[in-house]
């Protein structure tokens, strides 16, 4: 099986609009996601911060929200690749 590499902004463009628009239902999901995310950030060297897509009334209560509806920023490196996924998944659909 031949190998193939996807660039870190594709990756995190592809999360970040999983986290923000998947249904409520899926939050343990999306945390998974966030954390997925975080650490391969943080091990490339791209981690920049995140923050909440929505405040909750109790947002302190557990690991990023109840929802775990968080935006990761992109570090400038990744924003070409960021973006060209961005409109190859509104070409798609």
């Amino acid at each position: 099986m031949k190998k193939k590499t996807l660039p870190i902004g594709a990756i995190l463009e592809k999360a970040n609009h999983t986290l923000a628009n998947s249904i409520d239902e899926l939050s343990a999901e999306r945390k998974a996601i966030a954390s997925f995310v975080s650490n391969l950030l943080h091990d490339s060297g791209n981690y920049r911060g995140f923050g909440f897509l929505a405040t909750e009334k109790n947002s302190h209560s557990e690991w990023w929200g109840e929802s775990g509806r968080v935006f990761f920023y992109i570090a400038d490196h990744l924003k070409e690749d960021y973006q060209a996924a961005q409109i190859k998944r509104q070409k798609i659909g």
